[in-house]
């Protein structure tokens, strides 16, 4: 198998890894391609029809790693190649989400989220053999959104996985500075996961997050509380965009963080 050309690396990276892979490939389990964006490169294209055609066939499982926020004409093109790489090798799609609508656009800046949908829509349809898999990181952002995403993505009545993660860093985004009476949503988060008997792993997270949300009210969790508010503050200043008008939800703990900030002492 060649190659795909070399990419911004360190001299002579490309060159040793493709030799790497050259002697190693039919020893992997897995093979997962990162972003940038996969769908908009044509380093990945060239690699994924190599993989395609190559004699003997890999092994390994192919994954890839998306946003899913492909201009859909693009898409569109790949999608003969996606659907012929999950029915004679194994493909994995990893989709990057993490709420809905106008929070999913805010949390991930650049993101349509109609075109998102129909995007995922386009996958699950055209590449039923492919294993999907929504990666949703649980952040201060979707702890009152989350049981929309997991309520849209029922809906779809598509075979998909949930693989959740958290915001462990920078600190002032964890769900871990969010107050004890924002529970409920994830409460309710947790009972349609009880009713649907789906993602047992999310069901596990969110459990765990129920437990220990608001363990940073005793004053502890201000400082990082102070650096949400001026973060997002600023964000919203470079964007245009509103943190409150989004997340009405949130006011008053987004209030509670701007006093804090304006009470730092010099």
């Amino acid at each position: 198998m060649s190659h795909p050309p070399s990419f911004s690396a360190p001299p002579g990276f490309a060159d040793t890894f493709w030799r790497w892979f050259a002697v190693h490939r039919d020893s992997l389990d897995y093979v997962q391609v990162n972003g940038g964006e996969p769908l908009l490169n044509a380093r990945f294209r060239q690699f994924a029809e190599e993989l395609l055609t190559a004699d003997p066939p890999p092994r390994f499982t192919f994954g890839l790693i998306t946003n899913l926020n492909t201009p859909p004409a693009r898409l569109r093109e790949m999608l003969p190649l996606l659907r012929a790489l999950s029915e004679r090798r194994r493909l994995r799609f990893g989709i990057s989400q993490d709420s809905v609508g106008r929070r999913a656009e805010y949390i991930r800046f650049g993101l349509s989220w109609d075109r998102f949908a129909d995007n995922l829509r386009m996958v699950l349809a055209e590449c039923p053999a492919a294993d999907v898999q929504i990666a949703p990181t649980m952040s201060a952002l979707n702890v009152t959104s989350i049981e929309e995403l997991l309520a849209w993505l029922d809906e779809l009545g598509a075979d998909v996985e949930l693989r959740p993660s958290i915001v462990d860093a920078p600190a002032f985004q964890s769900p871990l500075i969010l107050p004890a009476e924002l529970r409920p949503y994830l409460e309710r988060a947790i009972r349609l996961l009880e009713r649907n008997g789906r993602w047992p792993a999310m069901r596990v997270q969110l459990e765990g997050l129920v437990s220990n949300l608001g363990v940073e009210e005793d004053g502890r969790g201000d400082e990082r509380r102070r650096a949400f508010h001026a973060y997002f503050a600023e964000l919203d200043r470079r964007r245009g965009s509103s943190f409150p008008a989004v997340f009405p939800e949130l006011q008053p703990f987004w209030e509670r963080c701007a006093a804090l900030s304006d009470t730092r002492p010099e």
